[in-house]
Formats: C-alpha cells, sequence, structure tokens
C-alpha cells in the first residue's frame, strides 16, 4: 500500500513539474504594429481624391496627415515600426529644391520630423544623380538598406543591407532589396557603375543569417507586387512579411503567398499601410491589415512642420506658378491603353521637330490633369523627368517591329505602352505574348517596309532603352538638347486653348 501511494504520489509530483515547465516555458504573445508608405513620390502637399465625383473634390494626403495618422497609430499601439518601400523622389516639384546640397531634401528632413525608422532604395532616387542620392542617405536620421544593390567594383551601395530592431521585447530583421529590372527603368548615364544582384539567393543568405537572431523577418521590397509574390514563392518561410512598392499598387489587405504576408500601400503618400502582427516563438501567431486614408479634413496639423511645408509650398508657388495656357478637358493617363494626354504629348514631340512620328512611354508621364489654367509647375509635374527631345531614323520594317513590341506590352499589360502620334494601327491578340498587327499607317497611308522615315521621341527612349522599347537600337540618333518640358511649354504659349482626346490611334481588334 505505501508502495502504491508512493508510486501514484511520484505520479502526481512529475505531473506538476511538467505542467509547471509547460507554464512557463510557453512563448509570450507579443503584439507589434507595422506602418508602411511606399512611392510616395514628392507628394508631401494634399491633392484632390480624383475618384471622388463631387465638388470640390476632398483633399487626401501630404505629411501633414501622415504625421497626423502616424502619431495617433502609434500611441494606440504597444509597439510600431515606420518604414517606407522607396521612391520618394520624382513627381512634385520638391525634388528639384535644395535643401543642405541636395535635390529633394526637404523630403528626407520632413521624414525624419515624421519619425520615420527605415526604408530602402527606389530607382526614381536615382533620378538626380547617384551622388545626389548618397547625399540623400547622408541626410537621414534612419536606416537605409537595400541588399542586392552594389557598384561594379563590389562594394554595396547602400550604408547597410538590412537593420535588426528591438521592439518592445521583439527583436524585428528587415532587409531592403531594390527590382532586379532597375535599369530597365534607368537613364544610361543614372545606372553607370551599378550591379544589382538576384534578390531570392541575396536574400535567402542574410535570412539564415540574422533567423537565430530574431522574432520576425520582414523584406521592404521595392520590386513591383508581381515579383513580390513570386519571391514569396520562392523563399523559405523563415520570412514573415513583404512590404512592397514600385508597382504602386493598393492593397486593402494583405495577400498571403506561401504563408508569407504581403502589402502596398499604393502611391503619392494617399494611404498608410498598417499591419497588426501577434508573434510568439518566432512565429506571426494572427495578423491583420488596412489601408488608412490620409483625409485632411479632420487632421490636427503639428504647428512646426505646418510652417515648414507652407514655406516650401509658397516657394514652389513663386517660383513655378506662372500660367501658361488653357485647358479645356481633363488629360487621363493610361499605362496599357491610347490616351489622350499621351496623345497630345506625342503631338507636340511630332510637332516641335516636325517628324513623321512621335512617341512617348507611358511610364514618363505622371500625372492627369484637370480643366483650367495651366502652369508651368503642371507641365513640371506630368514630365517631372530631364527628357531630352531626340530625332532617328528607321525604316517601315522597323517601325512595324516596333508597333508589335507595343501590342505585346499592351496584351500582357507589361512594362507600358508607347503613345503614338502620327501613327494609327489595329492589333490582335493570338496567344500569349504573340500579336499581330492590322492596317498600320503613317498620315493615313500605309507603312512601307523599304520606306524610311524619321521619328522623335526622347533620350530614355532612343539612347537608354531602344532595344526594349523600339525592338532595334536606331544608328542615326539627333540629341536636339532640348528638354521635352522645356519644349511642351513653348507649345502650350502659342495655343489659345488644349483640347485632347482619344482617337483610336490604337485599336484592339476582338
Amino acid at each position: 500500500m505505501k508502495k502504491t501511494l508512493f508510486i501514484v504520489t511520484g505520479i502526481i509530483l512529475l505531473f506538476a513539474i511538467f505542467s509547471f515547465i509547460l507554464f512557463f516555458e510557453r512563448p509570450t504573445t507579443q503584439k507589434i504594429t507595422i506602418l508602411h508608405t511606399n512611392d510616395i513620390h514628392g507628394g508631401f502637399l494634399p491633392s484632390e481624391a480624383t475618384w471622388i465625383k463631387e465638388t470640390p473634390r476632398p483633399l487626401i494626403g501630404g505629411f501633414l496627415a501622415l504625421d497626423h495618422y502616424v502619431k495617433q497609430l502609434r500611441k494606440a499601439a504597444s509597439a510600431s515600426l515606420l518604414l517606407d518601400g522607396g521612391d520618394i523622389m520624382t513627381g512634385d516639384l520638391i525634388c528639384d529644391i535644395d535643401y543642405e546640397h541636395t535635390k529633394g531634401g526637404a523630403l528626407v528632413h520632413f521624414m525624419n520630423q515624421i519619425g520615420y525608422e527605415g526604408m530602402t532604395i527606389g530607382n526614381h532616387e536615382f533620378d538626380v544623380s547617384q551622388e545626389n542620392l548618397r547625399k540623400l542617405i547622408q541626410l537621414a536620421n534612419f536606416p537605409v538598406f537595400s541588399a542586392n544593390l552594389y557598384t561594379t567594383n563590389g562594394k554595396l551601395f547602400a550604408p547597410a543591407e538590412y537593420q535588426i530592431y528591438q521592439k518592445n521585447g521583439l527583436k524585428v530583421g528587415v532587409i531592403g532589396i531594390i527590382t532586379e529590372e532597375l535599369f530597365d527603368v534607368l537613364a544610361l548615364e543614372k545606372r553607370k557603375g551599378l550591379e544589382v544582384k538576384p534578390a531570392m539567393p541575396t536574400i535567402q543568405k542574410i535570412v539564415d543569417l540574422i533567423d537565430p537572431q530574431t522574432d520576425l523577418i520582414i523584406i521592404l521590397s521595392h520590386s513591383g507586387f508581381k515579383d513580390d509574390s513570386v519571391l514569396a514563392g520562392q523563399l523559405s518561410q523563415q520570412v514573415d512579411v513583404i512590404i512592397g512598392g514600385h508597382s504602386h499598387t493598393r492593397l486593402p489587405q494583405p495577400r498571403l503567398v506561401n504563408g508569407i504576408i504581403i502589402v502596398q500601400a499604393g502611391s503619392k503618400c494617399q494611404d498608410l499601410g498598417k499591419l497588426e502582427l501577434e508573434v510568439a516563438g518566432d512565429t506571426v501567431k494572427s495578423y491583420s491589415g488596412e489601408l488608412v486614408p490620409l483625409w485632411i479634413k479632420d487632421i490636427t496639423p503639428d504647428p512646426k512642420l505646418n510652417l515648414e511645408i507652407e514655406a516650401y509650398r509658397k516657394l514652389i508657388n513663386e517660383k513655378y506658378g506662372q500660367v501658361i495656357g488653357q485647358l479645356e478637358n481633363e488629360l487621363f493617363r493610361s499605362n496599357n491603353e491610347e490616351s489622350n494626354i499621351g496623345n497630345f504629348l506625342a503631338d507636340c514631340l511630332r510637332e516641335y521637330t516636325r517628324s513623321d512620328f512621335g512617341i512617348i512611354n507611358s511610364g514618363g508621364i505622371r500625372k492627369n490633369m484637370s480643366p483650367g489654367p495651366v502652369t508651368i509647375r503642371d507641365v513640371k509635374e506630368i514630365l517631372p523627368f530631364e527628357n531630352y527631345i531626340c530625332t532617328y531614323q528607321c525604316t517601315g520594317a522597323e517601325l512595324m517591329e516596333t508597333l508589335k513590341i507595343n501590342a505585346q506590352r499592351a496584351a500582357l499589360k507589361s512594362g507600358g505602352i508607347l503613345q503614338v502620334s502620327g501613327i494609327s494601327y489595329q492589333w490582335k491578340a493570338n496567344s500569349g505574348a504573340d500579336v499581330s498587327i492590322v492596317n498600320a499607317a503613317i498620315d493615313g497611308k500605309k507603312i512601307e517596309p523599304q520606306k524610311t522615315y524619321t521619328g522623335a521621341t526622347v533620350d530614355f527612349i532612343a539612347v537608354s532603352n531602344a532595344q526594349s522599347h523600339l525592338g532595334f537600337i536606331p544608328t542615326t540618333i539627333l540629341n536636339t538638347g532640348i528638354l521635352f518640358s522645356d519644349a511642351v511649354q513653348e507649345l502650350i504659349k502659342q495655343k489659345e486653348a488644349i483640347h485632347a482626346k482619344v482617337e483610336g490611334r490604337i485599336q484592339r481588334l476582338r
């Protein structure tokens, strides 16, 4: 009897010890809120919510609203981390204004005040120059990191590949990457001396290194949603989150690919991404995400930030606010179809150079425009890049190859089409990237394969990316030395009013 009692007591004791160990070894659940932006493109001021059909349209976005909502969300969170996915530059004239001898430096200054804690590099950070980007990085009071961007002499371009943060007992590793297609979206002189390494093996190597040191691993990616989704399918599930940029994708709710959470917050600082995570035992136990619209009507502006932003708004208006023309109808962009603003700008190229045709890449057109007075600022924001007008010669056969590439881009919705002037054509999709061009003409006359034509475009196409856009490399290129945006301003001044429409220059046959 005593022996049986001893055994029972022992079992109870062992069970108690085991339960005690389990209780104290149970991983503690910790919460963190990740706040994120991407593709700000100089959007420090609010803009009209163009999708709302009321007059006047409400204003959304800008750094005053961003600062207000970040403060509110930080107060409500037990721990938070504010990150940016790249492309803070190009899109507003603040990017052309010097701050501390750095163009666009005021944007980083404002980001410092808002309290950003990290960002990765986007392709548009190179638009001024590599040297200007290095100055932007020096101005930042927060880490800037990119793991796969190198110089050709083997040195990392950014100060670091990744950063590990301590947040409320959590160790959060954040790895930055840039698009592998960087050279396709950079002008030739801006990409000299750079090398982009493949993202997946670069990331996985760092993940294997930092996984034992961290509770949460985030990829801060300037690659686009499509590539982020492919990457998620390839990476190990040591990675928890991909915060995206580059494609301007507005994801109202997170996407889950291969167990990895993907988020992205659109563009132009109109939304703030919010991702709430519960982490325990090196694993995300639960998550919820949303986009917080940055409406300005109910915000309480920070007084100091408000004064500085207002000073830059006035400076830009004084420098670029001169009215140069009148717009009669709204101008809209399209990446994959003919657009009225694309027609107008391609017409400007053709008219200015008196060429047979004009072409402009849709990705170079950065803003829609409402009817009313046209200012220098409007033109500069529509065409923010330092693109110079070029003319080139090609045969009709070469031009037909350009039109085929254009139709393939439209069919696959990849890369953005060329908007055209002087050219009209129809196309039909066969299967995949196989397309047929029908009824291609210049000034209403069928394109002759052996005839030589003169085209007008910008150096980004003719010099930096001819093969991918045109399908061949022109041997006779004349750079006029005239900025495209300057030529457009000159032509607008000569016109009584501007009215542009979609005319059926590019038609898809079903």
